[in-house]
């Protein structure tokens, strides 16, 4: 019995589960016991995309802050969703407390951006 026990504090102990979900700044997350968290956006953006470099155009947005801090710098992965004439989206500067959105394209000018976003890191 005490074998049994044991093995099933072992298996207790491997398990992964929700720690918190929520939605907070129009950013879903969720927690997870082993310190994963995923975060999962729809960022909606206006820029004038002004700034010449080597026949594209592009901008950045101001820092963009995350709810909930990383441990240390995640991942992000950003897709456009909707968008006028964007030919790329990137990000920079991220820390463990936001990120900034850049935008490129060979047309210059107002440019809406609605980008797809899903940030992977660990908050413990």
């Amino acid at each position: 019995m005490t074998k049994a026990n044991n093995n099933i504090a072992i298996i207790n102990s491997n398990l992964i589960s929700i720690v918190e979900r929520g939605t907070k700044n129009n950013y879903n997350y969720t927690k997870y016991s082993n310190g994963d968290m995923v975060m999962w956006s729809k960022y909606t953006w206006n820029t004038n995309l002004a700034t010449s470099w080597y026949n594209w155009y592009f901008a950045s947005s101001a820092a963009v802050g995350f709810p909930v801090a990383f441990k240390q710098a995640p991942l992000i992965i950003v897709s456009p969703a909707k968008t006028n004439e964007l030919y790329g989206l990137g990000v920079a500067e991220v820390t463990t407390t936001g990120y900034k959105l850049t935008a490129y394209s060979p047309k210059q000018g107002m440019c809406y951006v609605q980008a797809d976003m899903l940030i992977i890191g660990k908050w413990k």
